[in-house]
């Protein structure tokens, strides 16, 4: 057994420099996370939590931050004791699922398979293998601020703990808490709430007598719902007023609604639910129909094999199913979406597979990593040829510091032009390197005839923009330009 332990030991530290060397060769992403970083950094700097881009002074407590603060204020953290490095970022996110997998493993060691103690190791080991191959294609969301995989892991904890044998006050409240912290990091788990809730109520009412049932339930709101209240009070007090806060809450009202509703009209579409599901086939090399059928029938193996295991199954099943009807049918159909329920699978399967007796339960596994990898060849294979890049800054990376250490460089000169960005992914990375806060305005907000200084990750430029024909067209001078990035001088 111990060299079972050393053996799944090395191979999630294998992992773990994998994608801290792959952090240190990209560092920051463009867009999202580097939106994300920048809060971070606002935090770390003192500025609170919010936003500050496009020329749009400081926002507190912005409704775009879909990041939460249980994944932001860690990462701010890193800020503060080691500066905004490309590679802090993408370094504590690491750390955060890391630290949530051995969380997670310990507890399963000693309250779930601790009659069969060697299955914790072969799980362990289909988990990663899993993971490694799933997220081929998304080996970004290990790396970047995204707050997906956090999320689903806090799921997967909060399940674990209440499946525990023993029903506790102390198990209640901390599995309720947890969720909450997972709600905090992505809304999109908030409703499953409802499934913990719904299981805590089924083993007080059916299975256990010792606890006052009353007492539980209102433990069990009361911790989910806190940590949201706290945060609530400290927004009301933040902003300016009650009407900032009511104007705040409607922003993200609508925030929600926009980014994670389509509209009514395409919903239950045919046509749009073969293309959802082919686009799950497609990045994740098993589509959402082939999810529903093995997670139905990894449930009645769990349920046939391992009784300790089926709380926590049934959860994770309802948890799967659940997210699966809200991206087919409620969602804006981006693979995002599916992110956390991915994890859930994986760590359904991993449960079933150990479930099974070994000739099976090894067939069986070489069967669907066998499928997984060839769905998934080519990404699989980019991903094998990164090794040599491994902890070698990548020529993007370079442009993207290159471009801010020229910003910081001309900040300082009382000749400075404005510095313009045509929208906010086009410099979000520039902003979260450079050594200030607030550098760019939107170019749609700035005067005609100003003189400027247009900074852009040439990705992202919007080449139809007809203002910045004319940019180009009375462009001064070019202080800098590389495959990704640009910085010109010019006026409006």
């Amino acid at each position: 057994m111990k060299y079972k332990a050393l053996l799944l030991n090395v191979y999630f530290i294998i992992i773990i420099i994998y994608f801290f060397g792959r952090n240190f060769s990209t560092g920051v992403a463009y867009a999202d996370d580097a939106y994300f970083a920048c809060v971070a950094k606002n935090l770390a700097n003192g500025l609170g939590y919010g936003s500050c881009i496009e020329g749009r002074g400081f926002i507190p407590f912005d409704p775009e931050i879909s990041t939460g603060i249980t994944v932001i204020f860690p990462v701010a953290i890193g800020i503060y004791l080691f500066g905004n490095k490309w590679y802090v970022p993408g370094m504590v996110c690491v750390f955060i699922w890391s630290f949530l997998l051995i969380t997670i493993y310990k507890i399963a060691r000693k309250h779930i398979l601790y009659k069969n103690n060697k299955n914790i190791y072969i799980e362990g080991f289909f988990f990663l293998t899993l993971v490694l191959l799933v997220f081929s294609k998304h080996f970004e969301q290990w790396s970047q601020l995204l707050g997906e995989i956090p999320a689903a892991l806090l799921i997967v904890l909060s399940f674990l703990i209440i499946s525990r044998n023993e029903l506790s006050y102390y198990n209640i409240a901390l599995s309720c808490l947890i969720c909450a912290f997972a709600a905090f990091t992505k809304l999109i788990v908030l409703p499953l709430f409802s499934i913990l809730f719904i299981y805590i109520l089924l083993r007080l009412f059916m299975f256990h007598d010792k606890l006052n049932k009353l007492k539980a339930i209102l433990l069990s709101i009361i911790f989910f719902i806190a940590p949201f209240v706290i945060f609530e009070i400290i927004k009301l007090i933040s902003l300016n007023g009650f009407e900032d806060y009511i104007n705040n809450i409607n922003k993200l009202a609508n925030f929600i609604t926009t980014q994670g509703l389509r509209s009514s009209g395409s919903i239950l579409q045919l046509s749009n639910l073969y293309q959802r599901n082919l686009l799950i086939q497609n990045d994740f090399g098993i589509s959402v129909v082939a999810v529903f059928v093995t997670t139905c029938a990894s449930l009645l193996i769990i349920k046939k094999s391992n009784g300790i295991l089926i709380g926590f199954a049934f959860m994770l099943t309802g948890a799967i199913l659940l997210l699966s009807c809200y991206y087919l049918i409620f969602s804006l159909g981006w693979a995002r979406y599916y992110i956390i329920t991915m994890v859930f699978w994986i760590t359904l399967m991993s449960l079933a597979l150990v479930s099974l007796k070994r000739i099976p339960g090894i067939v069986t596994f070489i069967l669907v990593v066998g499928l997984l990898f060839f769905n998934n060849r080519e990404s699989i294979i980019t991903r094998i040829n990164e090794f040599s890049n491994l902890y070698k800054m990548s020529d993007e990376l370079k442009s993207a510091l290159n471009c801010a250490s020229i910003i910081d460089k001309n900040i300082n000169n009382t000749n400075t032009n404005t510095f313009a960005t045509q929208w906010w992914a086009t410099t979000c990375e520039l902003e979260y390197y450079s050594k200030n806060n607030q550098l760019f305005k939107r170019l749609s907000t700035i005067p005609e005839g100003t003189t400027i200084t247009l900074a852009y990750r040439k990705q992202f430029l919007d080449k139809n923009d007809v203002t910045l024909e004319k940019i180009f067209e009375n462009c001064d001078s070019i202080e800098y330009e590389s495959a990704d990035h640009m910085i010109i001088n010019s006026i409006k």
